[in-house]
């Protein structure tokens, strides 16, 4: 019994020195790698529209300098606020989620997610602007300009409209049928190039291919029409011919109504 109570003991020393030893190693480590300066950046942004952003990493290092008051490159990695540049990051409109830490070989890495517009809003008050996905307004920016849904005329409201989907804003209405295209990219995406207000016809649809506009009419069974839409192009108009038409309306129930040519 008591060899083997000696063993224990001398195991038990023998573990703990070895983690001590471990321990003492990985804090030197912190403190080593604390003390290092930055030597190369990497700035990972999601590409949208084919191979665009809406903010480059030139634009990215330069929020962080202006913060800083010098470059971060030959920065010490202790004085660097990563958490500080992940909210200067995402309090940029343009930026949906951002990641800042430091990687192999004293490098920092960024890794931006975009936010994604879905439609540019042109209204006839003179405002432009896009809105993404979530409904966030994206100031617009022409060399950074990203191709999307343009959206005209009388458009009236604010981005409150939209979060509280308040229905007889045009703004919020503009958004919801601008997101249920942009939700079938197989089609409806391809398909449609602008949305148009008015207070004579209501809500109009221009396709890309053809001079037919598309009546959509009141804001209402937004998805029915939608849906009545992508089955009369690839069902019903394919079979008669694109240029036989000058306007479809989608306000009849249950159907299509496409008015000829005079």
């Amino acid at each position: 019994m008591q060899k083997n109570s000696h063993t224990t003991w001398k195991t038990r020393l023998y573990w703990g020195l070895v983690l001590s030893i471990i321990g003492v190693g990985l804090v030197c480590s912190v403190i080593s790698k604390r003390q290092s300066t930055i030597d190369k950046i990497g700035v990972h942004i999601q590409k949208i529209d084919g191979n665009k952003s809406l903010i480059t990493k030139k634009e990215v290092l330069l929020i962080f300098s202006n913060y800083l008051g010098y470059d971060v490159i030959d920065s010490k990695i202790s004085e660097l606020p990563f958490d500080v540049f992940e909210d200067l990051l995402e309090s940029d409109m343009r930026v949906r989620s951002a990641e800042v830490y430091v990687g192999k070989n004293n490098q920092l890495q960024i890794y931006l997610e975009p936010r994604q517009p879905i439609v540019r809003i042109s209204s006839s008050n003179g405002q432009s602007y896009y809105l993404d996905q979530d409904g966030m307004k994206i100031d617009l920016k022409q060399k950074n300009a990203i191709r999307v849904l343009m959206a005209t005329g009388n458009i009236k409201g604010n981005i409150g409209d939209i979060i509280n989907k308040k229905e007889t804003s045009t703004l919020y209405q503009v958004f919801d049928i601008a997101k249920k295209i942009s939700e079938d990219p197989g089609f409806l995406t391809p398909l449609i190039s602008q949305i148009d207000v008015s207070v004579e016809e209501g809500i109009v649809l221009v396709p890309k291919l053809g001079r037919q506009k598309i009546h959509f009419g009141k804001y209402e069974d937004v998805e029915s029409k939608l849906n009545k839409l992508s089955i009369f192009y690839q069902n019903g108009l394919p079979k008669a011919g694109w240029s036989m038409y000058e306007k479809l309306r989608l306000d009849w129930k249950d159907r299509v109504y496409a008015q000829k040519k005079m």
